[in-house]
């Protein structure tokens, strides 16, 4: 039987932006074929449009209300990170549990969220959130040694840890992309390692090089008014990477073989970022929350400090954390006198300062609650940039309006979306403005909302354009190709728009009862070590995901 097997490409950040032009000039020879024989579109990512629930709702195909990863953190009652997500964060069952359960056999490299590796019917090489390389992080365990006899430089992610934010020098950005070019390519040794020697039907590898290089230097992809310095070296060099990525699909796609339907997918897209707005400075103007302002000085100084190359070398991330943690998010605020305090800038969200929320919560009754989320949901869309005059918040919604489950209660009450004017949510601090993107990259950009899909196969429509896909529409839609049951507890569809008419009239759709877990249990933050902990800490509040 033909297309028997799915291979999966995830292109972490990848966006239409920046695809199109690069396809047109002929840099993405493979990218554009695949498009011309196949199904090619947006793919809507979660909102807010972030690596953590948005890889996990592709790998579950359900909201984050029934997967319960919201962020890359967890938080306590009083507003306190617990710890970041892990593999057993997430409550729902992933594709490959399920394909392992029907006796597939599925091969993981490299996707978000899956450390530590959970047994399956296969392999998996941990992604995003692996502590280190010392760390446990393929299933089963004895393919670490493998990975390290193929490249003894395997590394999951590049490092941000030693570099300044500002990387001001040619030099540093030119051999950040170098980096990025290697972890790249040692990924693709290992995927075409495993790809060969083990039998699979379903394979799926993720590459975060245009995440990477995009959070970084992304106004060398799409210039703005005023050029950065040596535009044309730094942009050559990313483009040379991008084709050379391009290659490596082209590379697995013919060691694949025949007998494959392929997936081309990534989490969000991207986009210029023009500044970052302190969400807590702004319901503080509106008598919402209140500083400690004395505390917010101290912190500011300390995270200068911890941006400085030398300190980030010669003073230990366990001392850096230990001398912030007296001046962090939850120390600035005056809870007494606070009704509702953003958290985690990542998780563009608002909470309400509740007693179920926070021990001691100040907002006692549901409507007082109400009313506050009310004037928030009218007011906050009426922020404005007022040096460009742009809005800087397109919609501001409940929790409830865009996720159903068990775990909503878990997610912020209000979840903003950004204007795709270009802006982000900072610490949310005293040492920040309500405007101000304090050191952030630079030249960097941040995520938008639509990704991008491109689907392959003897069974699909060439030269197809697909409207409407969503990222939880992927795991029905790999079920159908491999001819296997769509469980009912999904909220995906499958897209059944992209397949040729004989293969859905000779294939109906089979559906299978299933349920998800439904506890409400603190999610597990034991992953980790504390040492481990602060290493994520430090790659996440370099990429402009935490503070």
């Amino acid at each position: 039987m033909k297309n028997n097997r799915v291979l999966v490409i995830g292109l972490d950040g990848a966006s239409w932006v920046v695809l199109e032009p690069l396809i047109a000039a002929g840099r993405l020879p493979n990218l554009s074929r695949l498009i011309h024989k196949g199904v090619s579109g947006f793919l809507r990512s979660t909102i807010p449009p972030v690596t953590a629930p948005a890889w996990v709702s592709f790998s579950t195909g359900v909201n984050p209300g029934k997967h319960g990863v919201f962020s890359f953190e967890t938080h306590g009652t009083d507003g306190r990170p617990m710890g970041f997500v892990s593999s057993h964060s997430v409550r729902a069952p992933r594709l490959w549990q399920m394909l392992s359960e029907q006796g597939k056999r599925v091969t993981v490299i490299n996707m978000p969220v899956t450390y530590p590796p959970e047994p399956i019917n296969g392999l998996i090489v941990s992604g995003m959130l692996t502590p280190t390389r010392d760390s446990q992080f393929t299933y089963p365990s004895k393919l670490r040694r493998e990975i390290y006899s193929l490249d003894p430089n395997y590394v999951t992610d590049v490092n941000l840890l030693t570099r300044n934010r500002t990387m001001a020098t040619v030099k540093e950005k030119m051999n950040f992309v170098k980096e990025t070019h290697s972890a790249m390519h040692s990924r693709s040794v290992v995927a075409k390692h495993l790809m060969k020697q083990y039998p699979w039907d379903l394979f799926v590898v993720v590459f975060v090089t245009m995440d990477r290089i995009q959070h970084v230097l992304w106004n060398y992809l799409e210039p703005a008014d005023k050029p950065p310095a040596s535009l044309e070296q730094i942009q050559s060099a990313i483009y040379e990477l991008y084709s050379d990525l391009d290659a490596i699909v082209g590379q697995l796609l013919a060691d694949a073989g025949d007998d494959i339907t392929t997936f081309i997918m990534s989490d969000h897209g991207f986009g210029p970022l023009r500044n970052a707005v302190n969400i807590n400075r702004w319901l503080q103007q509106h008598g919402l929350l209140a500083f400690y302002e004395s505390k917010g000085n101290v912190r500011g100084w300390l995270l200068r400090q911890s941006q400085i190359v030398q300190w980030k070398r010669f003073v230990p991330e366990t001392l850096r954390s230990r001398l912030r943690a007296p001046f962090d998010q939850t120390e600035c605020i005056d809870w007494a006198h606070t009704k509702a305090y953003s958290s985690s800038p990542i998780e563009q969200g608002i909470y309400i300062n509740s007693p179920d929320r926070r021990q001691g919560g100040i907002v006692q009754t549901k409507e007082e609650a109400t009313q506050i989320k009310k004037e928030i949901k009218r007011l906050l869309p009426q922020l404005e940039d007022p040096a460009t005059d742009l809005p800087v918040i397109e919609a501001v919604y409940e929790a409830s309006e865009l996720m159903e489950g068990p775990y909503v209660s878990k997610a912020p009450d209000l979840i903003y979306q950004p204007s795709d004017s270009g802006y982000l949510a900072n610490d949310g601090t005293p040492d920040f403005n309500l405007f101000d993107r304090g050191e952030y990259w630079i030249d960097g950009g941040y995520h938008r909302p639509d990704g991008v899909l491109i689907v392959r196969g003897s069974n699909v429509k060439q030269d197809f354009k697909v409207f409407g896909a969503s990222i939880v529409d992927l795991v029905p839609t790999i079920l159908y190709t491999l001819n296997l049951p769509i469980q009912k507890h999904l909220d995906g569809a499958v897209l059944q728009s992209i397949f040729d008419d004989n293969y859905l009239k000779t294939h109906p759709l089979k559906i299978l009862d299933s349920n998800i877990r439904n506890d409400e249990q603190e999610f597990v933050a034991s992953a980790y070590s504390e040492d481990d902990s602060e290493i994520i800490h430090s790659r996440l509040r370099d990429l402009g995901y935490i503070d």
